[in-house]
């Protein structure tokens, strides 16, 4: 679908049908005020552009789309408050819209005898009405704009004084709503009401849509010129989730209504004061647009994986599909996810762009058993269906086939071969790992084994996590419970049990079991009781813990990975490699050294190449000892990666792969310390103190701290003794809210930090000084002068001043010692009289407004 400009809703018409439009000439020629909702219908869009001066002077400026080749409507709006609903009050106004073929001008004397406050519409002319005290003026332009698509119009208001009446003339509103083509086969469907609709309790808008057979897209467009919002429904539900503007006297809200509109009826709008009722409230313009068509969608299913040819689920587990599609119809969705006839998930979706794309869960647990090895044509299958609903109906659905097979990689029965390992602990610590195999033998036949560490641990240390770890093999149907285990006479808990054999007919397993003896290590004598349940042979017993040291600036990343892979050279025929891939994943950012520890059990020399990143060892395990527990020891710092690559293929002999462990030392870490908020005025000076410390809360001297204000006004400091930099902020700033951005690059020894920090540079008030004066009649032009200076005592030039009095504004430039005098014609009488002086102000300065008494005697 195309992108239409400004505020337009692209809308494409699926179903032709059939509404009592009018023409563009018959919406122009409809009169404000007569409570008829004008509808049209275009190619292109309905772009509704607004503007909240609030002075006396405003513009507005807008760019016609490229590709509106014909203007249907277009449609000035100007509303003018005039200070009061009583006949004293009154204004003038000129309209000028400037275009590329010209200039056009309106005038028009905004002022009736009637005057009511109880919200009666009044008609002025054929394209005024007034209401309590505004005046809404219309204007068609539409014949103005003939062929200027791509170019910009301009819309300037500028109101004055009229004789004998008060004057205000704040403009409230400048508007456009234009309808236009663009030549393709799109049909947007427009309602328009530009009443004046004044209330102190509620208003209802009725949009006559009952002829809608169905709707693709809709919205509502609402400009209400009240001092606070409005509560709003439509078709009785609360609508929320606006695109909101206040202004003064001002409030946009624009409204997606897909999840509110229903076809067969029309469309109620509600609105009443947000303060129930105890403020008024007035609407000026309500733009409504649909699209009707039917809603289509296409879907499509996937598996977590496919492999020759199958789309793949696992038993054992839960299993992921991704669902994904597309629609012409934006809103709220079902999708529900079906396995083998059977509902198994559903979810409500938001469509945003006409894209679908939603995870589902089946959380049905198959069983694993010898179908789910792979054999061509002998395996299970479950069918998957995807339905899409929109309001209950459905609208497409989509099945998918797929295999139920196992995955190695989940280290249990049937997975041949073996696929790896997966992560199971991920730590940090500050003092280090601790890695001892125990110097007794393999443990085969009914034998038991007692293991004894020594452990000793610095001082100012303790534990943070340690682990026995068991390696069996010829075990059978074995499970976590292969071996009665005790450390230090305690039962521990077992924490990970990986297993693995040669294929599906085979009963002899290999595989590893961990234990927790986080709460049971000590420092001194720790003894291991192995007591074996049959005739399992078990490896040497492995006891790794990890311990922090208390104040230390050594940081140590440790990533460990369990598994137990049978390698064996059954089924590695046919230029068939058999290995294990997996993959670890690590942080490298400030790593200084890292270290890989891959461990296998009855890997002799020559039985297996290890390649990490790449870089291979073909004799990895370079020992002639069998059953015992081989650690290949690596230096990784040159290759590291956040995802590091690790393969252990099979020379020639079988053993099998077990945990894998990466340790990285990291760099010390720092931190950057400042205020969250600086607050100073224009012209004030006012210091950010930011301070650097490492992770101990040691204080960081000589290092070069960088400060940089919203991408600019960047200064590199030094910290102090103290590890601080005193970051001067610049008096002369714009005033606005700045986001400090503070960084330390960090060195080969000091890790980087960041933080931010708001200064807030307010607008300083400026001093006008204006004393009362006395002048006589007879002098024609009173001059009078004022002096500008700013909140540090200097001079303000060119600055432009205003007096207003008896009901006449007069203008003023201050000069180079910042004093403005001003020419006063329209005294001419005796008496004494109130002048008010305002400074508007500007983006360094507050408004001023200051009164004086201004005296004229004979």
């Amino acid at each position: 679908m195309k992108n239409k400009s400004l505020f337009s809703i692209f809308l494409v018409l699926i179903i032709a049908f059939s509404v009592s439009a009018i023409s563009a000439q018959d919406l122009n020629e409809d009169i404000i005020g007569d409570s008829q909702t004008a509808t049209g219908s275009v190619s292109g869009g309905v772009d509704v552009v607004t503007e909240n001066p609030w002075t006396t002077s405003g513009e507005l400026s807008y760019e016609i789309p490229s590709d509106a080749k014909t203007i249907k409507s277009a449609d000035v709006y100007v509303n003018v408050y005039s200070g009061s609903a009583k006949n004293t009050h009154g204004a003038n106004a000129n309209i000028t819209v400037t275009t590329n073929n010209g200039e056009t001008k309106y005038a028009e004397a905004l002022w009736i005898e009637e005057g009511s406050s109880d919200g009666t519409v009044y008609i002025v002319n054929d394209h005024t009405t007034k209401c309590y005290s505004d005046y809404m003026m219309r204007y068609d332009i539409t014949d103005k704009l003939s062929g200027l698509n791509g170019t910009n119009i301009k819309v300037n208001v500028d109101t004055y004084g009229m004789a004998n009446k008060t004057f205000d003339g704040r403009i409230k509103l400048i508007a456009l709503v234009l309808a236009y083509d663009d030549g393709d086969e799109d049909s947007i469907y427009y309602w328009i009401n530009d009443d004046q609709i004044w209330t102190k309790t509620n208003t209802t808008i009725t949009f006559d849509t009952s002829s809608l057979t169905g709707i693709l897209d809709a919205s509502l467009t609402n400009i209400a010129l009240s001092s606070s919002d409005g509560t709003y429904k439509l078709n009785g539900e609360f609508l929320i989730d606006a695109d909101h503007k206040s202004g003064n006297y001002y409030q946009y809200n624009k409204w997606d209504l897909n999840n509110y509109m229903s076809v067969g009826q029309n469309t109620e709008f509600f609105a009443i004061s947000a303060t129930g009722g105890y403020a008024s409230y007035k609407n000026v313009l309500s733009v409504l647009t649909v699209e009707q068509g039917t809603v289509e969608a296409s879907v499509s299913l996937a598996t977590e994986r496919a492999n020759g040819g199958y789309n793949i689920v696992y038993p054992g587990t839960y299993n992921q599909i991704t669902i994904t599609g597309n629609t012409n119809k934006n809103g709220k969705y079902v999708v529900q996810l079906l396995a083998d006839g059977q509902v198994v998930n559903s979810t409500e979706i938001d469509v945003f762009d006409g894209t679908i794309n939603v995870k589902l869960i089946d959380p049905t647990i198959r069983d694993i058993d010898a179908s789910t090895v792979y054999a061509p044509g002998n395996f299970n299958n479950v069918t998957y269906v995807a339905k899409l609903l929109f309001n209950g109906d459905l609208i497409k659905e989509s099945s998918l086939k797929s295999a139920v097979l196992y995955n190695g990689y989940f280290g249990k029965d049937f997975a041949y071969p073996g696929d790896g390992v997966v992560s199971f602990y991920n730590g940090t610590v500050t003092g280090d790992i601790v890695i001892a195999v125990s110097e007794n033998a393999y443990a085969s036949g009914t034998a038991n084994r007692v293991d004894n560490w020594n452990v000793i641990l610095p001082d100012n240390s303790n534990f943070v996590k340690a682990f026995v770890y068991v390696a069996y093999t010829y075990g059978g149907k074995d499970d976590e419970n292969l071996f009665n285990v005790t450390f230090n006479g305690i039962k521990p808990t077992v924490v990970s049990f990986s297993r693995d054999q040669a294929n599906v007919i085979s009963t002899s397993g290999t595989g590893l079991i961990v234990y927790d003896v986080t709460d049971l290590i000590k420092s001194g004598e720790n003894t291991f009781v192995l007591n074996k349940t049959h005739s399992a042979g078990a490896y040497p017993s492995t006891l790794i813990y990890l311990y922090n040291n208390e104040g230390s600036t050594t940081v140590k990343n440790i990533y460990i990975s369990n598994g137990a892979d049978n390698l064996g050279t059954y089924g590695n025929g046919a230029g068939r490699v058999i290995k294990t891939d997996s993959i670890i994943e690590v942080d490298t950012n400030n790593v200084i050294d890292a270290t890989a520890y891959i461990f296998g059990a009855g890997a002799l020399d020559g039985r297996a190449t290890i390649s990490i990143n790449g870089e291979a060892d073909t004799n990895a395990w370079n020992t002639s000892v069998s059953n015992q527990i081989n650690i290949y020891e690596k230096n990784i710092t040159s290759t590291l990666k956040d995802s590091n690559s690790v393969s252990i293929v099979l020379n020639n002999a079988g053993f099998t792969a077990l945990q894998q462990i990466v340790v990285t030392t990291q760099k010390i870490p720092t931190k950057l310390t400042a205020p969250s908020q600086v607050t100073t005025v224009l012209n004030t000076n006012k210091n950010l103190v930011i301070t650097l410390k490492d992770n101990a809360g040691n204080v960081i001297k000589g290092e070069k701290v960088t400060i940089t204000l919203n991408g600019g006004y960047k200064q590199v400091l030094t910290t102090n003794d103290n590890g601080q930099v005193v970051y001067a902020i610049n008096s002369k700033l714009t005033p606005k809210t700045y986001t400090a951005k503070v960084s330390y690059l960090g060195n080969d020894d000091y890790a980087g930090s960041a933080t931010t920090s708001k200064v807030v540079v307010k607008k300083a008030t400026p001093v006008v000084t204006a004393k009362s004066a006395t002048f006589k009649v007879k002098t024609k032009t009173k001059k009078y002068t004022v002096t500008l200076k700013n909140n540090v005592n200097k001079v303000i030039k060119n600055a432009k001043v205003y007096i207003t009095v008896k009901g006449k504004t007069y203008k003023a430039v201050t000069d180079s010692k910042g004093k403005a005098v001003f020419k006063i014609t329209k005294l001419t009488k005796k008496g004494k009289y109130t002048a008010k002086v305002t400074y508007y102000g500007n983006t360094y300065y507050n408004k001023v407004v200051k009164s004086v008494k201004i005296t004229v005697k004979k």
